[in-house]
């Protein structure tokens, strides 16, 4: 099982990256900071899961669920944002996103169900 991580923030990256890792199971870890080199491992690394922040330093997160939305591999996505919009997590749904957590407030349940997933997919 491979997970893509999209942060740019070395904080939460690192904090995403160690709770991943802390998960049951052979899981491979990547990160990538920007929208461009987002895409681009998801096109050549064809991650089985890709946890997605909407703000990046360059690009966003809309720019790359539009980009791998239609890939031959197309990786589940769970978005993990600071945005509480409605229609910020609205918009990631459309665009192929099939779960949206606020960072502050729904970590735990984007870890639960992060969890939920990698189980599911290694049985």
């Amino acid at each position: 099982m491979r997970i893509l991580v999209v942060e740019d923030n070395t904080i939460v990256a690192g904090l995403i990256i160690s709770t991943i890792k802390d998960l049951p199971g052979d899981i491979e870890v990547d990160l990538a900071t920007t929208a461009a080199e987002a895409v681009g491992m998801v096109e050549t690394l064809e991650p089985d899961i890709v946890t997605l922040d909407i703000r990046l330093a360059e690009g966003d997160g809309y720019e790359v669920l539009s980009a791998i939305k239609h890939l031959p591999h197309s990786p589940r996505v769970i978005v993990l944002s600071n945005e509480s919009h409605d229609e910020v997590s609205g918009r990631c749904m459309i665009l192929g996103a099939e779960r949206y957590f606020e960072k502050g407030s729904q970590f735990n349940m984007f870890i639960s169900v992060l969890s939920d997933w990698t189980h599911t997919a290694q049985r």
